[in-house]
Formats: C-alpha cells, sequence, structure tokens
C-alpha cells in the first residue's frame, strides 16, 4: 500500500528536505541530477540530413528509479526541475520517461524562483503544462552548441596540445573578444599629463578645487615642468568664490544581482571563481535565501522582495 499522494521530480537532492518540510508527508520527492537524457557525449548524436538529435540516457540508475516511481498510482507527478531553459528540457525527458513507464500518469510542470513557503505552495497551487517553445529554444541551443563545438574542438586538438581544451559557438567568439582587447592593451601608447588641485580655506571651511582654466583655455599640461610653471605663476594670486550652484544629486541602490554581476563581484570582493560562485549560490537558494541564481534579468519576485526585507 503506497503512503503518498503525490510525486515531485526535482534536479538537485539538496532541495529535497526542504521542500519535504514546506510540502509534507503526501509527497515523495526524487532528484534527477541534472540531465537524465541528453545528447550522447563521446558522438555526435545529430542527424544532419533531417537534424533529429539522438538523445541517449545518460544516468541508468535514476531513469531506472524514475520509472520505478512512475509505475506507482500517484495522483499526480509534479515536474519541479529549475525554471529555466534547461530545466524545462529536463523536465520534458522526465516526462518521456514517466509516459513510457505509465501512460496514464498526470503530470504537471510547477516553478518556484524562491524555495520558501509561500512561493513553493504557490507554484503547486497553478501548476501548468510543458512549455514547448522553451523546450524548442533549449534543444536549439543545444544542437548548435553541438554542431559547432564538436568539429571546431576536434580541429582544435589538431594544433594545440593540453588537457580540456576546446572550441564552441559562444567560448570561442568570447576568446577572441578577450584577445583583441588584450592586445589593444598591450599596444596602447600612454600620454603623460599633470592636473593642478588646490586646498582652500574659506569662512565657512577648507574645500579643494580643480584647475579648469588657465590664460582663457583648458590647461595642456603634458610635462611636471609645465604644471610647475603653472603652479609657480598662481602662487600669490588671490582667489575669490565667483559662483555657487547647489545640486540635489540621487544615488540609486545597485540594481539585484543577475548571474553574470553575481560572478562579477564574487571574483573582485571574494577572488572566487565563477564556478564556485554558482555551487555556493545553487547551496544559498536550495536553503531557501536567496531567488534563482541563473538569470539575466533583475526583476524580483514579490516572494523575492519579501525574503529581502525579512
Amino acid at each position: 500500500m503506497m503512503s503518498k499522494t503525490y510525486l515531485v521530480i526535482v534536479e538537485s537532492p539538496g532541495k529535497i528536505k526542504k521542500l519535504k518540510a514546506i510540502l509534507g508527508a503526501d509527497y515523495e520527492i526524487i532528484a534527477s541530477m541534472g540531465h537524465v537524457v541528453d545528447l550522447p557525449p563521446k558522438s555526435f548524436g545529430i542527424n544532419l540530413t533531417t537534424m533529429q538529435p539522438d538523445y541517449v540516457v545518460l544516468k541508468g540508475d535514476v531513469a531506472k528509479r524514475i520509472r520505478g516511481e512512475a509505475k506507482k498510482d500517484y495522483k499526480t507527478v509534479y515536474l519541479a526541475s529549475d525554471p529555466d531553459r534547461e530545466g524545462e528540457a529536463i523536465s520534458y525527458h522526465i516526462s518521456s520517461l514517466v509516459k513510457r513507464a505509465n501512460s496514464h500518469a498526470v503530470m504537471q510542470r510547477v516553478t518556484f524562483d524562491a524555495i520558501t513557503p509561500s512561493a513553493v505552495k504557490a507554484a503547486f497551487d497553478q501548476p501548468r503544462a510543458l512549455d514547448n517553445r522553451l523546450v524548442a529554444a533549449q534543444e536549439t541551443r543545444r544542437l548548435l552548441d553541438r554542431m559547432v563545438g564538436f568539429p571546431a574542438s576536434r580541429f582544435l586538438w589538431q594544433f594545440v596540445q593540453g588537457k580540456g581544451l576546446s572550441a564552441g559557438r559562444v567560448q570561442s567568439v568570447a576568446l577572441r573578444l578577450v584577445v583583441e582587447r588584450d592586445q589593444a592593451i598591450a599596444t596602447f601608447m600612454p600620454e603623460e599629463y599633470w592636473t593642478i588641485t588646490g586646498l582652500f580655506k574659506a569662512e565657512e571651511g577648507e574645500f579643494t578645487a580643480k584647475l579648469s582654466r588657465w590664460q582663457g583655455k583648458k590647461p595642456a599640461l603634458k610635462t611636471q615642468s609645465d604644471a610647475e610653471a603653472v603652479l609657480t605663476a598662481l602662487k600669490g594670486i588671490p582667489f575669490q568664490i565667483k559662483d555657487v550652484t547647489p545640486k540635489q544629486r540621487q544615488q540609486k541602490p545597485p540594481m539585484p544581482f543577475i548571474t553574470s554581476s553575481l560572478q562579477q563581484a564574487a571574483s573582485s570582493h571574494l577572488k572566487l571563481s565563477p564556478d564556485t560562485t554558482m555551487k555556493l549560490a545553487q547551496q544559498l537558494y536550495e536553503n531557501g535565501h536567496i531567488t534563482y541564481m541563473r538569470t539575466d534579468s533583475p526583476a524580483v519576485s514579490p516572494e523575492g522582495q519579501a525574503m529581502a526585507k525579512a
């Protein structure tokens, strides 16, 4: 006799404990550990005549458990992989495994960008069907990556020796931009210039001012001697404040992190690599401390705003 009513399939096992605490005893929760089905890792895996992918099961033990759970008489199977294109594709392939094991299984897709009681319960209150457009978008990106990266990497290995070398649709273009920028920096010829800033005392206190005009034009102080000559001429000259224009300036707080800005900040301030940053962010997300970290949008859901204010 089965004690659980619903089956929930998530990507990461790190989410299971917290989700069980939120959803309760009626829910059996298992993890796919990422992609269960994908292109074969060591062969091309695409029919270039039909443009059809040749998907294979990557994790036989995980697929076996999913099929085994699917044969049980759950009222609903909830596909709860991450709320992005990859997550949608993972749910799509899991749904195929479930259907082959139990053609009568009822499946629903649920997504949440924060593992909090309100966000999770809202997602399960409004489940949806799989978004085939997102699945197609992920598959298109995956095929393009393979069609460019697979032959390009093999070509690279013919000329460059080294472990882990690869080429790809995005990384090779990005590498060229980095190299071109590095070459521009290497060939840059710096020009010497000087500025003059004075410390002045007034009735209301001290202030600094930068020399912006000299003899009716912008000063061209290209050498130390140029600057010293102007500085000598300025000594002993009385100065007066000609005009004061008060201005109010509003400084807005920084935007919420997106994936790239999170990685940049972690690298600059904490010296963390992008991979380490994302692993730590994944743990924070799984424990309900941050919203979903793989995003290009700074928009924050109401649940995320509530988390920030708490």
